[in-house]
């Protein structure tokens, strides 16, 4: 059976370790993380956020995903 794209990315990141990362990766993983948060601090309030969290809530989600 072939996996989908999203089942090789799970595989992938199960088997990924961080010291299989290369020098040049491992450098770039502070930049990732500091951009991500920035992301996510510009996108409060932001509309879409808020039209998905008010649907989560009515569809009855809010918990956290084992």
């Amino acid at each position: 059976m072939t996996k989908t794209k999203v089942e090789q990315i799970a595989d992938y990141a199960l088997r990924a370790r961080y010291e299989d990362l290369s020098a040049a990766s491992k450098k770039q993983i502070p930049i990732h993380i500091l951009d991500s948060l920035g992301c996510q601090i510009a996108a409060l309030g932001a509309t879409p956020i808020d039209v998905c969290r008010r649907q989560t809530r009515e569809f009855g989600g809010g918990g956290h995903v084992p």
